[in-house]
């Protein structure tokens, strides 16, 4: 038994003293915490911006898809019920006397509208300001004042211009804000432009060829053919 004893108290420090080392080599020192830590807030530093910044272009590039969309079939119904299937110079709406008014108050009906501010320029259904999308310093249009303007019930904003020309080709215009009153207000970012068409039937037509006039990428900042790069790239804001 003594012999035992003696042992067990000369072998059961070595096992607590090599457990120790054990324990204490799991630990972390507060040097390598505070290093672990700035490189976790470096790399969040440079990726959550670019994350943040591609999750809205999706989002504004989803709205704007579901605008055209709705615009397309909104065109086309109206068409029909005025009984011009697959013609708007049939409707009588962009003759010659005809208005944006006049337009806008038959357009609107296709559409569940939140605010109608129709040429009203005491009331704000479009932003006042818009912004070329790569350095904000351009302010082009002020479709505050003389357009036909609406919000729809997801937030669109639509402000929209009627050549009263007869239509042959391009029978108006409009401005589509996939965000609404919302910042940034950027033409090619959260505002597209858009011709009302009739050569191919009822349509909307995304101003000019992007990659003829280069008013979509980084060197060229009036972003105004930016509709036209997204659908031209199968729904996609590679800018």
């Amino acid at each position: 038994i003594s012999m035992h004893r003696s042992l067990r108290n000369r072998v059961l420090p070595f096992f607590n003293q090599n457990s120790r080392k054990l324990n204490s080599n799991k630990a972390f020192t507060l040097a390598e915490v505070l290093i672990t830590l700035v490189i976790i807030g470096i790399i969040a530093a440079l990726t959550i911006p670019t994350l943040v910044n591609n999750y809205q272009k999706t989002q504004y590039v989803t709205q704007l898809k579901k605008a055209y969309s709705e615009v397309t079939q909104a065109l086309k119904l109206m068409a029909n019920d005025y009984g011009c299937p697959g013609d708007l110079k049939c409707t009588g709406l962009f003759a010659p006397g005809t208005s944006s008014q006049s337009f806008g108050d038959a357009f609107v009906k296709y559409f569940k509208v939140v605010k109608n501010c129709k040429e009203d320029t005491t009331q704000v259904c479009f932003s006042q300001d818009v912004n070329d999308y790569y350095d904000g310093s351009g302010l082009y249009v002020n479709d505050q004042n003389t357009n036909y303007r609406f919000i729809t019930e997801d937030g669109t904003a639509f402000s929209i211009y009627n050549y009263s020309d007869n239509c042959d080709s391009h029978c108006g215009f409009m401005n589509i804000d996939v965000n609404g009153l919302k910042k940034p207000n950027y033409r090619g970012r959260d505002i597209f432009f858009f011709y009302i068409t009739n050569d191919k039937g009822p349509s909307i037509t995304p101003y000019g060829d992007w990659e003829q006039d280069g008013s979509c990428n980084s060197s060229f900042t009036f972003g105004l053919s930016c509709g036209s790069r997204i659908l031209g790239e199968d729904w996609q804001m590679n800018y």
